[in-house]
């Protein structure tokens, strides 16, 4: 009789020590966008969802159907100057995208508050976002970091910029004059709302 207690007791017991469900969190979807057009025609921005891996009309800028837009060098997150949602950024230099396992605390991710680039959540300007500028070559290339980014609706999702080059190709094979301001990008998206990123 004993042994029975026990046995129908030990499901309560498994239960309080892994603690709700809620505490479990699944897997990020992870995929890579290629050759994202960023050259800025009519002085738009590039509008894209991480939420659904997918562009988003400049008709709906002003919703919070976007999380990033890029123009040029510039990105832009759904939040603060930029747009009405939750988003925000913060880079995480020296890194690499394995690495980085879950998205920082609240209190480390910045919003836009103007278009300059000392004013957005992912600093614009060599050295000081996510790329480098070569003065004599004229590349631009990422630098060794990873953009934490808070999506509009206050999911994560961490994004590593590959390439500004169409066709993403190696570095010895830029034209800087022809096919850049395309960017390639991977990106893992927390669909759960946790901050788990591996």
């Amino acid at each position: 009789m004993l042994r029975l207690a026990l046995l129908l007791l030990l499901p309560f017991v498994l239960t309080a020590c892994l603690g709700p469900r809620e505490a479990t969190s699944s897997k990020p979807v992870s995929y890579t966008v290629a050759d994202l057009d960023a050259r800025g025609e009519g002085e738009h921005f590039t509008f894209f969802s991480l939420r659904n891996n997918s562009l988003v009309p400049v008709a709906d800028s002003a919703s919070t159907d976007w999380d990033l837009a890029f123009r040029s060098t510039t990105i832009l997150v759904n939040g603060g100057a930029s747009g009405p949602g939750m988003g925000g950024a913060v880079v995480l230099d020296d890194t690499s995208f394995a690495a980085v396992m879950a998205a920082p605390s609240d209190d480390a991710f910045g919003v836009d508050t103007g278009l300059e680039k000392t004013e957005t959540a992912i600093p614009g300007g060599a050295g000081n976002g996510w790329y480098d500028y070569d003065f004599v070559s004229g590349i631009v290339s990422p630098r060794p970091a990873v953009l934490a980014v808070r999506t509009a609706d206050g999911r994560y999702a961490k994004v590593e910029i590959q390439s500004y080059y169409r066709g993403a190709p190696g570095p010895e094979e830029i034209t800087p004059e022809e096919g850049f301001r395309f960017y390639t990008f991977r990106v893992a998206f927390q669909p759960d709302g946790s901050r788990n990123l591996r």
